[in-house]
């Protein structure tokens, strides 16, 4: 019976492009964020459900008696969502607070 399903579902997609083509046309975005908001956008992004990225980076920060690593992020002001860009995925980026703009990565 297992070599029944095996079969079935070989015969839903002949090839690996088959299977691709069937998949969303899913672009990267890059999404301008208020000065040090990027971390807040990207929660608020992910969960509304969407794929976004944020680039991080370990910085020795000096204090006034130690040295401390903080994890800023790589591109200040900026992160990445990749998306279709529908109605509902434009508007809830959009609508997210701290968000300034987007551009389309060609």
């Amino acid at each position: 019976m297992a070599v029944d399903a095996y079969e079935c579902s070989r015969e839903q997609f002949t090839s690996v492009t088959d299977a691709v083509g069937k998949l969303p046309n899913l672009l990267w975005y890059v999404i301008q964020t208020c000065s040090r908001h990027e971390v807040k956008v990207e929660a608020d992004l992910t969960r509304k459900g969407l794929e976004a990225f944020l680039p991080r980076m370990m910085v020795r920060s000096r204090r006034r008696d130690r040295l401390q690593m903080l994890e800023t992020p790589l591109f200040p002001g900026y992160l990445f969502v990749r998306t279709d860009l529908n109605d509902w995925a434009n508007y809830n980026i959009i609508r997210t607070l701290g968000t300034v703009g987007m551009r389309r990565i060609s």
